[in-house]
């Protein structure tokens, strides 16, 4: 019985497709809309998780100073910095753990005056063990430098590289203007040419005994602050050279890159029992709970909020555009409901009908919603848009993130919005008596 009840449905949509047509373009049009503006949301969210995680070398977690981020570490920041004792002990971890860690790589935050003889600008830089950030930051961001070379491929190692907005303040600038960013991720890798006025600059900073400090470097490209904010001050140095320049042994924090996210709790647990209790002014932290990624959470938070808004009223014009359709088709089909019920038909059966007729309109449109979708992600992904997100300096590729669970749950809703909406309708006309369908106007 329930075969020839499909079998009877899926004959109707056939025969009264125009009377559902409405219906079945408005879920083709919600799946599309979901799954197409999910998918930039998702994308936008990547390309921010891999903006921290490997563009700026936090791997998967920072090891500091307890107090370090304290006021009175912000204050005194050498006085909570990561010892040379520490970072031997760090450096021994990751080694015994080598089996679930893929990278360690330390980093000292310095601040002071650069100077390239005409012009003086207040920068902040980041030092960093070279190799080690390189292998973090691969595959995609292996190659950093937007113009010139990155550090590992510089033989002084006395050179640095520049925000762009740094740049131009000193003189700086490309020879020719290009497109630096790949069709997927990362930068191409290849030695892009620019020009200074003086290629050779001087750092000027206080160090750790309160004494002023300078040494000159080259200029060894652009790199890409991430920020517009930042760009303008940014400034990335080896390590040794900092620490020279700095006069100190110490660095500001250690980051971890893992070999899988799986071994996250096993890795906080061997730390806690090795590490803390041995050196209990160090913390772990994962990134996204220190405070360097509380820029990255509010992003996240605000795109989430607006990625709830907008499927929230995609829902629910659909729910309404379906309503109003089912509404319009049933009672255009109250006769015909008469007279199925006059010949045998029980109200239930009927109303299994009209729900496997909306399973298999629903169906019909999520499938061309799909294929819809896909065409349109493969040929957006493949256009080599770049566009400007949020608050980052450069502009990045326009991608759509198509992921299989996003489809489907996109299907299921839409499927049972259709459903209800069905049920509902379908309950006030098989109320009636078989006379009152019959005679329906």
């Amino acid at each position: 019985m329930q075969q020839r009840l499909i079998s009877l449905a899926f004959r109707n949509v056939r025969v009264n497709w125009r009377h559902s047509l409405s219906a079945l373009l408005s879920v083709v049009a919600a799946f599309y809309s979901i799954v197409f503006f999910e998918g930039y949301i998702r994308d936008v969210g990547d390309l921010y998780y891999d903006g921290y995680h490997s563009r700026n070398m936090f791997g998967d977690f920072v090891v500091e100073n307890a107090k370090a981020q304290t006021p009175e570490g912000r204050a005194e920041p050498f006085q909570f910095a990561v010892t040379a004792p520490e970072q031997k002990a760090l450096k021994e971890f990751k080694q015994k753990h080598s089996d679930i860690v893929e990278e360690s790589a330390r980093f000292l935050n310095l601040q002071g005056m650069v100077t390239n003889g005409k012009t003086s600008v207040i920068f902040f830089g980041k030092a960093l063990d070279v190799e080690e950030g390189r292998r973090i930051r691969e595959p995609d961001w292996g190659w950093n430098a937007l113009y010139g070379k990155p550090l590992h491929l510089v033989s002084n190692p006395n050179s640095v590289l520049v925000g762009q907005i740094l740049g131009r303040s000193l003189s700086c600038h490309p020879v020719k203007v290009v497109q630096v960013m790949s069709p997927d991720k990362g930068y191409i890798a290849e030695e892009r040419p620019f020009e200074c006025d003086s290629p050779q600059v001087q750092l000027s900073v206080t160090t750790e005994s309160g004494q002023l400090n300078a040494m000159d470097f080259d200029i060894a490209g652009f790199i890409d602050g991430g920020y517009q904010e930042i760009d303008n001050r940014y400034m990335a140095i080896p390590l040794p050279a900092a620490q020279q320049l700095m006069n100190t042994d110490k660095v500001s924090y250690v980051t971890f890159l893992l070999k899988d996210q799986k071994y996250r709790d096993q890795f906080e647990k061997s730390f806690a029992e090795e590490i803390e209790k041995s050196f209990p002014d160090l913390r772990l932290t994962r990134w996204q709970d220190h405070p360097v990624g509380e820029l990255y959470r509010k992003s996240i938070d605000l795109l989430s909020v607006f990625r709830n808004f907008v499927v929230i009223v995609i829902i629910s014009i659909t729910t309404l555009s379906v309503a109003n359709t089912k509404i319009k088709s049933i009672k255009e089909r109250t006769k015909e409901i008469g007279t199925l019920r006059s010949i045998g038909f029980m109200p239930a059966s009927i109303r299994s009908i009209f729900m496997w007729e909306s399973f298999f309109l629903s169906a019909f449109g999520v499938i061309i919603g799909a294929v819809a979708a896909i065409v349109t992600t493969f040929l957006v992904n493949h256009a080599g848009i770049y566009y400007k997100a949020g608050l980052l300096s450069m502009p990045v590729p326009f991608h759509i993130k198509a992921e299989l669970w996003v489809y489907a749950l996109a299907a299921v809703v839409l499927v049972v919005i259709g459903l209800i909406v069905t049920a509902i309708v379908c309950r006030g006309t098989l109320k009636k008596k078989i006379v009152e369908n019959l005679g329906h106007v």
